[in-house]
């Protein structure tokens, strides 16, 4: 045991100076091999203590904001050298694993030694002025492996003020779900979903574009896998919220998301709301209603298919597409979904249209990109519909547009 000590001591004596720049990969292989290492000890050893002791009082000196290793991590992780903040990264989450596993530390310990030496890395950077991408790396690498304790009150408000950023969105997402989700767990079961969503409410019925998008595309996920129950939860409290109208956008968002990710059943959500969407006066909601339909497990049913033939039918020309002009108006989508001709709104043989279509389809292939509202023929049904979906899924679709 004695000789482990040695050894251990002197691996904390090198990680723990200064190097030259160009050993500084190896430096920090060295940090990553000796943190494993620690942790297969841990895992392994019956009796462990005074090894334990010796990695506490060290890494207590070691991880505080000034000291060489501390420096050297976060110095790597702001680096252009991909290797370097790859490798630093690595590092960073072998300590964490490793300190899952340290024994708390004994009486004879330096009274400096703290039984988690990982908070004063992690407070400094959650305690930054402005989270920075580098900030934001450590909260998320070390989030899981502190206490509760540990976090700073002001950290779930600087990350809520910050959601209509783009720059790091999915690292701050990461981390406020992180937060939210720990900071509701000691509350009563029923009682932490409600918790949960309260502080993000707001920023769903903002009608940001940003915003939404950082929300959709990267928190909502995140917190729907890590605890299902507030899907059906969150479009609960968006359909009670104000009159219904101002958060419907935000609700069509979440019901494709939780349909997408098996989290809720498309049989779940009401008819009417979603012949609203689709006809709705906002073309991204209406965009919002087709994704869910194509994104649900019950794409062959009747009932579905029809949904799908009246979400393309009022999407016949996408706007995000660049090919809609004056002339395709909300009324011509209307027309269309009630089966009407609307030639005088849209001229089929416009190259623009074509043009338009092909590009988007070759970017897009699994929807369908510009549906001509006045070819309803055999022919360019059954040409469209191909290119959109699966071969059984384009025959359930072209026989539904004939009955």
């Amino acid at each position: 045991m004695a000789e482990s000590s040695d050894v251990l001591s002197r691996a904390f004596d090198v990680v723990s100076s200064s190097h030259p720049d160009d050993l500084t990969l190896d430096l920090l292989s060295l940090h990553l091999t000796l943190y494993r290492q620690l942790r297969y000890v841990f895992e392994s050893a019956d009796s462990a203590q005074t090894i334990a002791d010796q990695t506490h009082d060290r890494l207590d000196q070691a991880l505080r904001p000034g000291q060489p290793c501390a420096d050297l991590l976060f110095t790597c992780l702001e680096s252009s050298v991909r290797t370097r903040s790859l490798r630093a990264a690595e590092a960073l989450s072998a300590l964490g694993r490793m300190v899952d596993v340290l024994p708390c530390p004994s009486a004879s310990t330096s009274s400096s030694a703290t039984s988690n030496p990982l908070v004063p890395l992690f407070q400094h950077a959650a305690t930054a002025k402005d989270l920075g991408k580098t900030e934001m790396i450590v909260i998320n690498a070390l989030f899981p492996h502190v206490p509760a304790t540990a976090i700073p009150d002001g950290l779930r408000s600087k990350l809520l003020a910050d959601m209509d950023n783009l720059d790091g969105a999915n690292l701050r997402s990461s981390i406020l779900v992180h937060v939210l989700v720990r900071s509701a767990e000691v509350l009563k079961e029923e009682a932490i979903d409600a918790a949960i969503l309260d502080p993000i409410m707001p920023l769903l019925v903002k009608d940001e574009p940003t915003t939404l998008l950082n929300l959709t595309r990267y928190l909502l996920p995140s917190l729907f896998s890590a605890r299902p129950s507030t899907t059906r939860s969150l479009l609960d409290a968006l359909s009670g919220y104000g009159n219904g109208e101002e958060a419907f956008s935000a609700w069509i968002s979440v019901a494709a998301l939780g349909v997408a990710s098996g989290s809720i059943d498309i049989s779940d959500l009401p008819a009417d709301d979603l012949r609203d969407a689709i006809a709705h006066a906002d073309s991204s909601v209406q965009l919002r209603a087709l994704q869910l339909l194509i994104g649900t497990k019950h794409l062959l049913r009747d009932d579905i298919m029809g949904l799908i033939k009246e979400s393309i039918m009022a999407n016949a020309v996408l706007s995000s597409a660049g090919c809609v002009s004056s002339s395709c108006s909300r009324s011509t989508a209307d027309s269309a979904v009630r089966g009407q001709s609307s030639s005088r709104h849209c001229t089929p043989s416009s190259k623009k249209h074509e043009k338009c279509g092909k590009s988007l389809a070759s970017r897009m292939p699994s929807i369908p990109a510009c549906v001509s509202r006045t070819n309803s023929t055999a022919g360019s049904w059954s040409l469209s519909l191909t290119k959109a979906f699966s071969l059984p899924v384009a025959i359930r679709l072209f026989r539904l547009s004939w009955r």
